[in-house]
């Protein structure tokens, strides 16, 4: 979890304007992380603009793409859902990422 005490004022300034700027997209459910492009696009400029995270964090194939395909396959995360056709997709980026 975020520790919002933990960040500075120009880390809060910039974690603003990013949810200003998505606040009227719509997210996939969770467990469509890995192919959600609103997702991909706020854990990118959270990464960047917040964190200060170096671009191959989050760059196609990076360590982002990774964990976002590892949580679509965690059972807390994928319930009762029954999406295979997903679950290969994200089964698939692992074995790639890998």
């Amino acid at each position: 979890m975020l520790d919002l005490d933990a960040l500075s004022p120009g880390q809060l300034t910039a974690a603003g304007a990013i949810f200003d700027d998505l606040k009227s997209e719509n997210l996939l459910p969770i467990n469509e992380i890995h192919i959600d492009p609103v997702r991909r696009t706020l854990d990118e400029r959270f990464a960047a603009e917040v964190f200060g995270l170096p671009a191959k964090w989050t760059e196609p194939g990076g360590a982002l793409s990774l964990l976002r395909a590892k949580l679509s396959n965690e059972p807390a995360i994928t319930g009762t859902k029954d999406r295979a056709e997903d679950k290969a997709e994200a089964d698939e980026e692992i074995h790639v990422l890998r």
